[in-house]
């Protein structure tokens, strides 16, 4: 799929689509008892592929985008603190939205 669309197009299209699965999720409770677990299941299985083709494709786009060699351990240096702070502060900030 990055071989056909390139980095940018897949990393935009999986980020667009990641939200969307992430909204949908709880809603599985109101489907039918018989199909919660079959559909959470691709929900999760969905936003796990999202996840492991957009995180190489941002990263390919970071090394790209570093002007010289000098600057790409500074410039990985901090997208992955970013990285680690979001997920530490994600859940809090999102967890009032489902409660």
């Amino acid at each position: 799929m990055v071989n056909a669309l390139g980095p940018l197009r897949t990393l935009r299209w999986f980020s667009l689509v990641m939200p969307i699965l992430y909204l949908l999720t709880p809603f599985t409770l109101l489907l039918p008892r018989a199909l919660q677990h079959p559909v959470l299941f691709l929900f999760l299985f969905g936003k796990s592929v999202l996840a492991i083709f957009a995180f190489p494709c941002s990263t390919i786009l970071l090394t790209n985008s570093s002007p010289s060699l000098r600057i790409l351990g500074t410039l990985n240096g901090i997208a992955v603190t970013l990285s680690a702070l979001s997920r530490g502060i994600g859940p809090a900030v999102r967890s009032p939205l489902y409660g």
